[in-house]
């Protein structure tokens, strides 16, 4: 009673707080971050480590086993695989789901400073690289150029550091082509006739190029520091470097050697529908909304475009226009949900001011909902989403209850209309928190779930919390309030009795006929309980035949191919092969997209995690039109693919997979006990 009178007696402390709740809902709604799915990927590290001339085996035994050793030792390890090739390990550590991704990938740093000088010294400085569902790249575009080592220098100066600049950016990753270089090609019969070794002229070139503090200078009024400069400027400098000669004369390295401006041999090459190009992915942050990211970028890439109309931009893979359709999708069915409910509670109650305030409170406690979960930093997802369409039904659960009660006791005991929202709210308060308590309490263990299931299942819960607290809110401050408005009959009160007669009789019927049957059921109720049985040990028996499955599939129109060429096949040779299977999958009618790359260069963080390493390595990934306009499913276009690839000639092995929307594949995930 003290409640609902405190709320009745601030009116328009109720309509400021009313007002501030649409307007934090609508901001929340703005704001909310939006992806496909959340983000269910166990901490994961890989750790890459370039061991140059060493076999398989010497890889694997003084390299890996060492690292391999000393990661099982970390705190919450689940698993530590390796995989041991030609002149490179790759190590993936896997942790428990509650340690956050930065913490592992600090435990494997220190990890691998401790045993450092135990392991080769040939090697390269282990790459550690964090991998989550996160860090998936949104969009994956190729620069299609007429000179690919010209575009990649002015992609690394220009249009990478613009992109990184964009709201929601985290990091941009760029490979393929050809990385500009000064090459210098000495001469061995030169060396020969001067008596030089080659150790001896990279020296002097490393020492004619330095740039070193050269100590502190200290006065009895200043203190100066500085440094020793010795930069080559130009190639033509670099031509003219002194070389000394063991008599004591010197000559230039031009001399001794070709100098020019070129590029480094390509560890990587990719392709994007079927034109060479430098590829370019974009990486969003924790926080960042998938497709305002992505569209951003596509905006930013426009006035690039613009300004240099020599590059072409082709976008190679990109999931902002899928989770846009999808979580679009969802989005309409919480609108048709609002308005079919809206249409039901009119009916039944009859009245339009009455219904206006039930259909009114569906909208204030999502834009509390959503208010919680920006607060929360739930995010915009198929599962949480699912929870907002779950709960459609229920947030108007507590308002029919107080907006009945309420409009029962001022039409039969002809109340004042404060009076009757007084006592009306007061009487049913304990029933509805009750109510409420009651669902919480089911929901609230679900969100203390753990691995895997708790990372899927946990959002959803907590969503269901929020908008059945936020209801429950609705109908306790705002409802009462709102039937103060409503005593007075619409004129519109009288045409709407065309419509709900009809619906009435219709009731009227449907209550007969269910008294008819409730009443046959008690006088043969032991037919009625046999029946049940029977229906029940059917219903079990049909369920034992049914199959099971963690997620159910989804017909994303996506999905990639890795490959890997005999040992000891070049690059080139590698990307030959990947473009013969780039050209089948372009024949067909279907495919609107085929991105593919061979070869790895350090650092790539996504194809890292794929499996791809090396120059016998290959991606491809392939992006069909839609579901709607094509006849066969992405899993019958799949199996045609894998006929056509085991014809072609020089790929050791394959694998085709469609391109999953989690962390998990659609069609596989952990048994999890």
């Amino acid at each position: 009673m003290n409640l609902a009178r405190f709320f009745l007696s601030n009116r328009h402390f109720v309509w400021a707080l009313l007002i501030g709740v649409a307007f934090a809902g609508v901001r929340a709604y703005r704001a909310i971050p939006m992806q496909l799915f959340p983000d269910t990927a166990p901490p994961l590290v890989n750790v890459i480590t370039s061991y140059p001339g060493a076999s398989a085996r010497d890889v694997d035994e003084n390299l890996s086993q060492k690292l391999e050793t000393e990661f099982a030792s970390l705190e919450g390890v689940r698993k530590v695989r390796s995989t041991s090739q030609d002149n490179l390990s790759r190590i993936s550590v896997e942790f428990n789901y509650d340690r956050q991704s930065e913490l592992a990938a600090l435990d494997v740093q220190n990890a691998i400073v401790r045993i450092r000088n135990r392991l080769p010294a040939g090697i390269t400085e282990p790459q550690v690289l964090r991998f989550s569902t996160a860090d998936r790249p949104v969009l994956t575009l190729g620069i299609v150029s007429k000179d690919p080592t010209r575009t990649r220098k002015f992609a690394a100066d220009h249009i990478v550091p613009r992109l990184t600049r964009v709201s929601g950016v985290a990091a941009v990753e760029l490979f393929g082509g050809h990385v500009p270089a000064v090459v210098i090609r000495l001469n061995r019969e030169d060396l020969r006739r001067y008596g030089l070794s080659f150790a001896q002229v990279t020296g002097l070139i490393r020492e004619g190029n330095v740039s070193r503090p050269a100590g502190t200078l200290y006065t009895e009024r200043t203190t100066g520091t500085y440094r020793m400069e010795m930069r080559l400027g130009s190639i033509d400098e670099l031509r003219d470097l002194p070389i000394p000669l063991p008599g004591g004369a010197h000559l230039r390295l031009a001399d001794i050697a070709t100098v020019e401006q070129a590029s480094l041999r390509p560890d990587a090459l990719y392709d994007v529908n079927g034109k060479n190009a430098i590829a370019l992915q974009i990486m969003k942050t924790t926080q960042g909304n998938t497709v305002r990211v992505v569209r951003a970028v596509q905006e930013e890439l426009e006035r690039i475009r613009k300004a240099n109309p020599e590059l072409e931009f082709v976008v190679g893979e990109e999931s902002a226009s899928f989770t846009e359709a999808s979580i679009g999708n969802l989005f309409s069915n919480i609108l048709s949900a609002l308005l079919f409910a809206g249409v039901l509670i009119f009916l039944f109650l009859g009245r339009w001011k009455i219904a206006a305030v039930a259909i009114v409170s569906m909208p204030l406690s999502y834009a509390l909902t959503f208010a919680l979960m920006k607060a929360f930093a739930v995010e915009f997802n198929m599962v949480t989403l699912t929870a907002v369409i779950l709960a459609v039904g229920m947030v108007v659960d507590a308002t029919v209850v107080m907006l009945e009660n309420i409009i029962r006791l001022r039409d039969e005991q002809d109340m004042e209309p404060v009076q009757a929202a007084l006592e009306g709210a007061a009487s049913v308060m304990l029933p509805v928190l009750a109510g409420a308590a009651t669902t919480l309490m089911v929901l609230i263990p679900m969100l203390f779930l753990a691995g895997f299931i708790g990372k899927t299942f946990s959002p959803l819960a907590l969503t269901l919390v929020f908008a059945f607290s936020s209801s429950v809110v609705v109908a306790v401050v705002f409802v009462p309030l709102l039937t103060v408005y409503t005593h007075k009959t619409s004129f519109l009160d009288k045409p709407a009795l065309w419509i709900i007669r009809p619906f009435s009789w219709f009731m009227e019927v449907f209550r007969r006929a269910t008294l008819g049957v409730l009443k046959r059921a008690m006088e043969w109720r032991w037919i009625t309980i046999a029946m049940m049985l029977i229906l029940f040990v059917f219903s079990v028996r049909g369920l034992r035949g049914q199959g099971m499955e963690m997620m159910p599939r989804m017909d994303g129109g996506s999905f990639f191919i890795t490959l890997k060429t005999p040992s000891g096949t070049s690059l080139e040779e590698t990307m030959r092969r990947v473009r013969e299977i780039e050209e089948l999958l372009l024949r067909e009618p279907v495919v609107i997209r085929v991105s593919a790359q061979a070869g790895f260069e350090a650092g790539m963080r996504t194809f890292s995690s794929a499996g791809i390493q090396n120059a016998t390595a290959g991606f491809i990934s392939v992006t069909l039109v839609d579901r709607n306009h094509r006849d066969e499913t992405l899993w019958d276009f799949m199996g045609r693919t894998r006929v056509a690839l085991s014809r072609v000639p020089g790929v050791a092995e394959f694998s085709v997979r469609e391109q999953g929307n989690t962390a998990k594949s659609t069609t596989a995930a952990p048994i999890v006990i």
